[in-house]
């Protein structure tokens, strides 16, 4: 029997199978296909740790992810320990665990075998394989450590087999070190792409907190997303419409502005140029709308990894909405710090670097370094383009409910 489980910070399990035989002969670039797929494909990792069990003779193993600076376990998948068996290991005798001990102290991104991590006869001797490891009917080991590119966090990766199974030999050990580079982008990846899903989240719910209708579109005006007042606009408002997904606006010349200012904001969401939308008004039986549009990088959650796409953000508002901006949304949309943002508000409404710096209690030293890197968030080249930027975008359009 083949257990892959999932502990998260609850302890749930997420998948159980049976079936795995270990007759199949090593195949890394089928595990190396399995591992790509994990990031962001459900089951799949599961299926990867059953194929790495069968494929290395393994009866047992885990991945831990953990933070960096307290040790916290962050993750953990396992199979072959059972959940309560994993759960005791990671509460108490993974601080008592030779191999895991030892493991830390030898080069990281290299996989080590247990007998030459820790004698033999000496394991025999120790509490984690008397209490631990014997009663389960582990006896050899190997493991590999490695911290995760570009995040706080490290990943200890372990296979342990039966006595009958034999040690991990150094031939196999060479095989294993191939995986290491793949197991490493694979945690980038996975960190990253849950980083974007995390993202896109956010900017939505920030989008829909707003009182105001506002429309993700691509380049051809499909509809990505809509907030709820842009559902309720669609249809209250006959001046706008969204046949087959597109949107669209009834008067022809509006329409074609329309068209246009999200064609460039767009291309500028892509950096080809420097035109950042526009803004045009509507008229219809019900009074005037206010329309701006923006651009914006935007990734639904739960799509496949590639990063976000240049999109345009269509804002629509009745002209007798009070406007703000709106700090919150300048942060979602450029990734922006509280700070930062803060100061891009203070910039665009004239206040001089030395005004902020009093205001904001800090240096003007600081304030400059935070500028700079204000500029490289929101691709702009000086004030005069942020402020251009911030009167455009969704965050100057907000009308916020005051309730």
């Amino acid at each position: 029997m083949c257990e892959c489980l999932r502990l998260g910070g609850a302890g749930r399990m997420a998948r159980r199978n049976d079936g795995c035989r270990m007759t199949n002969p090593i195949d890394n670039g089928e595990l190396i296909h399995f591992l790509y797929r994990a990031v962001d494909e459900p089951g799949a990792l599961e299926e990867f740790m059953r194929r790495f069990k069968t494929s290395y003779n393994s009866h047992f193993g885990f991945l831990s992810i953990r933070d960096s600076a307290d040790l916290r376990v962050l993750d953990v998948y396992q199979w072959g320990f059972g959940e309560a068996g994993m759960k005791a290991y990671m509460d108490y005798y993974y601080q008592h665990d030779v191999w895991s001990i030892g493991l830390m102290s030898l080069p990281q991104s290299t996989f080590h075998a247990s007998h030459e991590i820790y004698p033999d006869h000496a394991l025999m001797k120790t509490e984690g394989y008397n209490d631990f490891a014997m009663r389960l009917g582990v006896r050899h080991g190997m493991g590999v450590m490695f911290d995760v590119p570009q995040s706080s966090h490290y990943v200890h990766f372990a296979g342990a087999r039966r006595p009958d199974q034999g040690r991990y030999e150094q031939t196999t050990l060479s095989q294993l070190n191939q995986l290491v580079p793949h197991l490493k982008q694979f945690m980038h990846l996975r960190k990253r792409f849950g980083d974007l899903q995390g993202r896109a989240a956010c900017m939505e719910q920030a989008l829909s907190r707003m009182g105001t209708a506002v429309f993700i579109c691509t380049q051809d005006g499909k509809i990505l997303f809509q907030t709820d007042q842009a559902e309720r606009l669609l249809q209250d408002r006959s001046a706008v419409l969204a046949p087959k997904g597109g949107l669209c606006v009834q008067h022809s010349q509006a329409n074609t502005e329309l068209k246009n200012m999200i064609q460039n904001a767009v291309a500028a969401s892509r950096g080809e140029n420097r035109t950042p939308g526009g803004a045009l008004r509507i008229d219809d039986a019900h009074g005037v709308l206010e329309v701006l549009v923006t651009p914006v990088r935007y990734a639904p959650p739960g799509d496949v990894l590639g990063s976000s796409s240049p999109c345009a953000a269509v804002f629509m508002r009745d002209i007798d909405t009070p406007r703000m901006v709106v700090p919150e949304v300048l942060s979602v949309l450029y990734n922006l710090s509280a700070a930062e943002a803060d100061i891009a508000i203070r910039m665009s409404q004239g206040v001089s670097i030395a005004h902020i710096a009093d205001a904001r209690g800090v240096s003007v030293q600081t304030v400059r370094t935070q500028t700079k890197t204000l500029y490289q968030k929101t691709e702009t080249v000086g004030q005069a383009d942020l402020v251009a930027l911030v009167s455009t975008s969704l965050a100057g359009m907000a009308g916020i409910s005051r309730n």
